[in-house]
């Protein structure tokens, strides 16, 4: 005799997604995003790998995890660089960096103008995150940041982290 199990219905992540317009280097934003938000990023062991049929892709992570108000908070840069270990760089510098730019690919193509995102898991339902964004656009170094409505990415599964 078999048993058959129904699935109701898909229980879809909750997270709140930002996007953050910042020309720095992602250790300096998450210092400073830690000492403007009173959190604790720390760049995770491993970065988020991203595999296509051409090449696999690094994207630096920092994570947080708020045990009192039961968040997780993730900073993820939007660019990675794929460096082939098969290639051999003249002195050129020029050379070597437009090489680099050819390589550039982003974690969520449709958002390429983005530099990072912000991710808030919350095991609280139906968090706003207001006060949180107005911070954000009271960093100077943060030139633009808004809110994105994951469900419309079509890369979202990009953003899945464990």
């Amino acid at each position: 005799m078999s048993a058959r199990l129904l699935l109701d219905e898909i229980v879809e992540d909750d997270y709140t997604l930002f996007a953050i317009h910042s020309p720095m280097e992602s250790y300096r934003l998450a210092f400073i995003l830690n000492k403007q938000l009173y959190i604790r990023l720390e760049r995770r062991p491993k970065d988020v790998l991203v595999h296509s049929s051409l090449q696999n892709m690094a994207y630096t992570l920092y994570s947080y995890v708020d045990e009192q108000n039961y968040q997780t908070y993730y900073l993820i840069k939007n660019r990675s660089l794929l460096v082939d270990g098969n290639t051999t760089f003249t002195s050129s510098t020029q050379m070597h960096l437009e090489t680099q730019v050819a390589l550039q690919k982003k974690l969520i193509p449709e958002k390429s103008n983005v530099d990072y995102f912000l991710k808030i898991e919350s095991e609280r339902n139906s968090r706003t995150y207001d006060h949180l964004l107005v911070q954000l656009r009271n960093i100077p170094q943060i030139a633009s940041t808004y809110t994105l409505d994951y469900t419309q990415l079509k890369s979202k599964n990009n953003l899945i982290f464990t």
